[in-house]
């Protein structure tokens, strides 16, 4: 017979260890089934995830320009941004991380923050991809400086990760629909940022400095360095290569805008010309979600 616990009393000492004990054993039990359960059914701490995979083939890009001063010496000018190792050996990003007209403007700035006056310097830029081991000089390839984007290509003898992902259809993407902005910083390595398409199209402000046609609009905003970003469309499984991060305007807002990947390649197909690089625009063809959306895809 069962014994009633009065209103604030105790359970008796060989009851409540039995109690106790069927918690333990409760307890033990969850463990053991959490043990058993194959990795993909517990977190891991140590088990790289599918979006670790996808974040490696990301790097700073600096572009250099040293030039004399006469009675001054030496100086030297750095761009920075980040591009994306594609297809094994090309590089992919902005054409103004990279650019001899913003340098001549660093140039500009820094002689007249000097107090130096302005002259016109001759200099020769050399670009690199600033990778863990050190870094790797760059041979230019192609750009288009209308679109804002550039190609280069890496020494034979460095070998890195390319990026996982398919070149995606960014005509596909929807209005609120989430984007990863990934980026590698020289310290903390890769970084993820999760942001959503805010509009799909460039609005009035931003399409004094890109058409809108080939923009869209992200939830969130960029600082200097940033500019050439991979955005991504990803989960655990695959991801989609969908545009570069391109710029930002400081409001009440605060957003960023990226390239449309389409638009990228086929400003680069364009700049290049007939012929011209077909390992490259093949390797886009193969690689693409859609490759009739790719004008020269249909024309190979």
């Amino acid at each position: 017979m069962r014994r009633a616990v009065p209103p604030g009393g105790t359970m008796e000492p060989t009851r409540l260890n039995l109690f106790r004990l069927a918690i333990a054993i409760g307890i033990f039990g969850c463990a053991m089934i959490l043990l058993a359960l194959p990795p993909a059914g517990r977190a891991s701490a140590s088990a790289p995830s599918g979006l670790a995979s996808y974040v490696t083939a990301t790097f700073p890009v600096a572009t250099e320009a040293t030039y004399e001063v006469p009675g001054r010496g030496t100086r030297t000018i750095t761009l920075e941004g980040i591009a994306t190792v594609l297809f094994d050996r090309y590089v992919l990003t902005v054409a103004h991380a990279v650019s001899r007209a913003r340098l001549e403007e660093g140039i500009r700035y820094s002689e007249q923050s000097a107090g130096i006056p302005h002259a016109a310097r001759s200099f020769q830029e050399s670009t690199y991809l600033l990778l863990p081991a050190g870094r790797a000089p760059l041979e230019p390839l192609v750009r288009n400086e209308e679109v804002d984007v550039a190609l280069f290509e890496l020494p034979r003898d460095v070998s890195t990760p390319a990026l996982p992902c398919a070149i995606g259809d960014s005509d596909a993407l929807r209005l609120g629909g989430p984007v990863l902005l990934v980026e590698r910083d020289v310290v903390a390595g890769p970084l993820v940022r999760p942001a959503a398409v805010a509009a799909l199209r460039g609005s009035k402000k931003t399409a004094t400095l890109a058409p809108s046609g080939q923009t869209f609009i992200l939830t969130l905003g960029l600082v200097a360095g940033e500019s050439g970003s991979p955005l991504l469309l990803s989960d655990e499984r695959s991801c989609e290569l969908v545009g570069l991060a391109q710029g930002t305007y400081v409001g009440p807002r605060q957003l960023a805008w990226g390239i449309r990947v389409r638009e990228a390649m086929e400003a680069l197909a364009e700049a290049a010309g007939p012929g011209r690089l077909p390992g490259f625009f093949e390797a886009v063809c193969q690689a693409a979600v859609r490759p009739e959306a790719f004008t020269f895809c249909s024309a190979r």
